[in-house]
């Protein structure tokens, strides 16, 4: 149970030259409808905006609790929303997202009918920049309830900005880690493995799409989500778990290895054509093949033996 005089619900929200959407998103969030208005709590974390972010936030006066930190991320302002927070249920909203009418109370009701549930998420609507709204995150990765683990490894079915969870799990596992993305479906992953998960069926939130939260490095994502499992996989979980999680970076491995020989190999067809120093361009390219497989395999063997390394580690620029 909240504190006597807390809020039931801590909403955070960061937001990094967001003047194009965050009045939108907070107005959202201000207009759920709770039992008691004092329920809730809008914590807004400007990641050092340099347009009007800062004038917006303002302009809500004493609605919204707002800080300010240095542009270090959106994970790293996340937490600093956490230290701050004083409810017991916590819920995400990015600030060029939105929510819909009767989110929180359709998924606090579902909170409190199901007290094993750690984590509550529904379904988001995409939208573009123009307002046009097309397919859902449910039609693209179907979503699981109850022991969900195996299901998530597999594959992220959990829109950040649909989440509510009991602050006691975010304590349980700790602070989001502070890299440039995937640190969020890392918190879904070891929440999963203590908790049961549940969903409301209607979409509850939009996912704007736009150009700057559209990463073209999924190289680098690949690579920082392999980090991730690696320390999921450091922490010990049960054997099922590490296996599964061993297997997924497995898989991860053989992305990042195909995506390197498709850059590889349009690097080398583009700018290497001609012989060089005695070597022709297809003796390189065949090269470039027979390192990259023998790459993979002996990643693939360490990861099977749970001994993938440090070394693979690379943060990739966040959407914020």
């Amino acid at each position: 149970m909240s504190k006597p005089g807390a809020p039931r619900v801590s909403v955070i929200l960061p937001v990094y030259n967001g003047q194009q959407f965050i009045r939108r998103a907070i107005e959202n969030a201000l207009s759920q409808s709770l039992d008691n208005l004092d329920n809730l709590e809008i914590l807004v974390i400007d990641d050092g905006s340099t347009d009007g972010t800062p004038e917006i936030l303002q302009g809500f006066g004493e609605r919204i609790r707002a800080f300010r930190q240095i542009n270090q991320g959106c994970y790293v302002a996340r937490n600093l929303g956490l230290r701050h927070a004083r409810g017991e249920l916590i819920a995400f909203l990015d600030a060029d997202d939105a929510w819909l009418p009767g989110k929180l109370a359709a998924q606090i009701s579902l909170m409190d009918a199901r007290p094993n549930v750690g984590l509550v998420l529904g379904n988001a609507i995409f939208e573009d920049e123009l307002g046009r709204r097309g397919r859902t995150a449910f039609d693209y990765v179907p979503p699981a309830r109850g022991k969900v683990f195996r299901t998530l490894v597999e594959g992220n079915f959990i829109p950040t900005s649909s989440v509510l969870v009991r602050r006691r799990c975010l304590d349980e596992v700790g602070p989001f880690k502070e890299v440039r993305l995937a640190a969020d479906y890392h918190k879904w992953l070891q929440i999963a493995m203590r908790y049961e998960v549940d969903y409301v069926e209607e979409p509850v939130s939009i996912y704007t799409v736009h150009s700057s939260n559209i990463s073209s490095n999924r190289a680098l994502q690949i690579k920082t989500l392999i980090k991730l499992i690696d320390d999921l996989i450091a922490s010990n979980p049960a054997p099922e778990c590490a296996s599964l999680l061993r297997k997924r970076n497995v898989d991860l491995e053989y992305q990042w290895a195909s995506i390197q020989v498709r850059e590889g190999l349009s690097q080398l067809v583009t700018t290497s054509l001609t012989p060089r120093e005695g070597v022709s361009a297809a003796a390189r390219i065949g090269l470039l093949l027979r390192l990259l497989r023998s790459s993979f395999a002996n990643k693939a063997r360490k990861s099977l033996n749970g001994t993938i390394g440090e070394s693979r580690f690379s943060a990739a620029p966040s959407k914020r």
